[in-house]
């Protein structure tokens, strides 16, 4: 019997399985953690930020230094405000719901090289680093990883589809639009177009 299962192979269906298992946990942990856990300064200034009474008025904010960030994520923010009862729940949604398409994303873009059991252990892995604390923080850094991971899903298949190169440019418009940083992303991916293409066999004549 340990023998027929060890052979058993770990197809998508079963990584899908349990890929699915741990988004559940990381959606019910990271949303008991963010319900039980006070705002700490910066997401206090989302907050300010997500209450003022009009995207004008925030714009204006922004513009006079209010926030260091692109106004995209308080308008996510102010929108899930109205969805969520609970204020410390509403405002850290965003991330939450980043950090699960991160996993998705992640995961997917794994699984078009290598086999379902290791796209499943490194989607997992982004658990273990630094990003699983900030989905449960009224900031913009995990759905800006998110925007990002989405960009590199989309990459792997630029050459073969117009969707795709409109995907993968939406995707790295709308990091910059959460967090200005995230220009430091499109170096990267110019230059590994120029190395595909330079690695690229030559057209027959």
């Amino acid at each position: 019997m340990l023998r027929l299962a060890a052979r058993t192979p770990f197809g998508p269906r079963r990584s899908l399985l349990c890929l699915s298992l741990i988004l559940l946990a990381v959606a019910f942990c990271s949303a008991l953690h963010s319900i039980a856990t006070p705002f700490w300064f910066d997401e206090v200034c989302t907050v300010i930020m997500c209450r003022l009474p009009s995207a004008s008025q925030l714009w204006k904010a922004l513009s006079n230094a209010a926030d260091g960030n692109p106004p995209a994520f308080f308008l996510v923010a102010r929108w899930t405000r109205h969805l969520v009862s609970d204020d410390h729940l509403a405002y850290r949604l965003p991330s939450i719901l980043g950090l699960l398409a991160t996993l998705v994303l992640i995961y997917g873009s794994l699984s078009r090289r290598v086999q379902p059991l290791s796209a499943l252990v490194g989607a997992a892995f982004l658990l273990c680093t630094p990003l699983a604390t900030y989905a449960y923080e009224a900031r913009p850094y995990a759905l800006a990883v998110a925007c990002i991971s989405a960009a590199l899903f989309a990459w792997q298949t630029v050459d073969d589809s117009l969707l795709s190169s409109l995907g993968l440019a939406g995707a790295l418009a709308a990091a910059i639009s959460l967090h200005y940083y995230a220009i430091l992303v499109w170096p990267v991916f110019c230059a590994s177009r120029s190395l595909s293409v330079a690695s690229s066999p030559p057209l027959p004549h």
